[in-house]
């Protein structure tokens, strides 16, 4: 019998609570994400470093506008609840990696509803600028941006991933 990784064992957690899961990776990383129907929204990354594999658990409440780190223990209960534990260890995330400076929403579907604001606010004020899609900043995963750019095909450093089975 084969030994499940930590972010295996996330992922069929996810499932089995209703989220809806993706994997992604790139070198020497690997994520697992999940959302919810509530909004909600879950993340757990593996990366090696100098003394081995470093993961770290994110989640973001469907009412909360940023990252919360946390422990394994505490991502398996939000999993569950959809609610952050206050009496589990966690910190916000009040920093982010990203040096681009572009407006920028903690998860896809947050992001996703800002193109649709911006789409909409085109069509009011008829603006030159039309924002197209959203993407994954490069320099923070938890970080989605919009972009007038149409495709970006091939340039993407995130890649999905299709988990090990």
């Amino acid at each position: 019998m084969t030994q499940r990784s930590t972010l295996e064992v996330i992922a069929e957690l996810m499932t089995a609570n209703g989220w809806t899961v993706s994997h992604q990776q790139d070198g020497g990383e690997a994520r697992v994400e999940g959302v919810h129907s509530s909004g909600a929204a879950a993340m757990a990354t593996a990366r090696m470093k100098d003394k081995g594999r470093e993961l770290r658990f994110y989640a973001i409440g469907s009412d909360s506008r940023g990252w919360t780190r946390m422990k394994r223990a505490g991502l398996e209960d939000f999993l569950e609840t959809k609610k952050i534990n206050a009496s589990m260890p966690h910190w916000r995330v009040s920093s982010s990696k990203c040096t681009c400076g572009k407006k920028s929403a903690p998860t896809q579907e947050q992001a996703l509803r800002m193109l649709e604001e911006a789409r909409s606010r085109h069509i009011r004020k008829g603006s030159t600028r039309v924002e197209a899609r959203v993407y994954r900043c490069n320099d923070d995963a938890r970080r989605w941006h919009l972009t007038a750019w149409a495709s970006w095909a091939g340039r993407e450093t995130w890649q999905e991933a299709t988990p090990a089975r």
